[in-house]
């Protein structure tokens, strides 16, 4: 049988859809149908493999602002795929980079795992318990809560959405039953009275997706 952490990453992170439908182009700026979980900062692909560097985006009007004129046709452009990692709090603390802006947004498969085998007269090989912390940075010092929702969470709930599509795509996935989402503003340790420290020594907030995942058997290839 297969770890789950690779099921995830081939099934789920390789597989998500990281196209942007460019729906018309005026010399920096392109708007786009949806802008999915791009931000300033970050790099975007058009299909002609040209990369344009995001300066500004307009959440109002879905327009993005590049640091040099949009020269490709209107298409496609393609955001990076998300890092992905895999581990408990304390060994993912460990690996962390600090370089925010080059390690997220980030999906992580939070360990350890807790799964059910099924019995061979069952169709699905097992049922997995997965949690995953969708994080992105933030700014303390010059943001208001208003600007993490608008510049963080409502990107980390499009790539949400996308993970979520990507599984009902997936046909060795059986359909699930509903799952849990939390939003944390600033992902940390909590107690009755607020916040306490930070889980990952960054300053980060997070979407909380957890859901049991029931995978069907696959054939091993015997050598």
């Amino acid at each position: 049988m297969e770890d789950i952490v690779y099921i995830v990453e081939r099934e789920i992170i390789d597989k998500l859809d990281l196209s942007i439908n460019v729906l018309s182009i005026n010399a920096n700026t392109i708007h786009v149908c949806n802008l999915k979980w791009a931000q300033v900062g970050k790099v975007l692909t058009a299909e002609d493999g040209q990369e344009y560097t995001i300066i500004n985006i307009d959440y109002v009007n879905n327009d993005i602002t590049f640091s040099t004129p949009f020269v490709s046709s209107i298409g496609f452009v393609f955001l990076e795929r998300p890092k992905y990692k895999y581990g408990t709090p304390k060994t993912t603390n460990v690996e962390w980079s600090p370089n925010e802006l080059g390690v997220t947004p980030c999906i992580w498969l939070v360990e350890p795992l807790n799964e059910t085998f099924l019995g061979n007269e069952s169709s699905v090989e097992r049922e997995s318990p997965l949690r995953l912390l969708l994080l992105n940075s933030r700014d303390a010092v010059n943001w208001l809560n208003k600007d993490i929702h608008d510049m963080r969470s409502k990107q980390l709930y499009s790539l949400q959405d996308e993970i979520i599509e990507t599984i009902e795509a997936n046909p060795i996935f059986k359909k699930y039953k509903d799952f849990d989402s939390r939003n944390l503003t600033k992902l940390g340790t909590e107690s009755a009275q607020g916040f306490e420290k930070n889980i990952i020594d960054s300053d980060l907030t997070a979407l909380d997706l957890r859901l049991t995942l029931p995978i069907y058997k696959t054939s091993n290839c015997i050598c």
